[in-house]
């Protein structure tokens, strides 16, 4: 049943972000991802107000499966690498937190370059 809190929630968190990056970006005329930028930063805010209110309120499966890993899993996968690296530094791991969020930033950017070259598109 899980399954379909988090596939329904997907595609809603997928087409509002799609909806909200096509409206933000043509405002910046391609200099800056500014619609990519509005997603992640207010995904990872609605991540972390909905996570401190189930925490707080609400033991619920719903909650975690629809809104947090369907809906806003979908809007934006940079509110769990926000929430990984929180618990990182929460659980006093700094060189681990620092580790994962250069990291992660570094090898995801690589990867993708890579991928470019590769391909030859670059």
């Amino acid at each position: 049943m899980y399954i379909w809190y988090i596939l329904v929630g997907s595609f809603i968190g997928g087409c509002l972000r799609f909806i909200l990056s096509s409206y933000l970006n043509p405002s910046c005329d391609g200099r800056f991802p500014f619609g990519t930028f509005v997603v992640n930063c207010l995904g990872s805010l609605l991540f972390a107000m909905t996570l401190a209110h189930n925490l707080i309120f609400i033991d619920s499966i719903f909650t975690e499966m629809f809104l947090l890993v369907g809906v806003l899993g979908g809007f934006t996968t940079f509110s769990a690498f926000c929430l990984d690296g929180y618990q990182l530094v929460y659980n006093q791991k700094f060189g681990l937190a620092f580790l994962y969020l250069v990291g992660t930033t570094i090898f995801a950017l690589c990867g993708f370059i890579v991928m470019f070259v590769i391909n030859g598109s670059i």
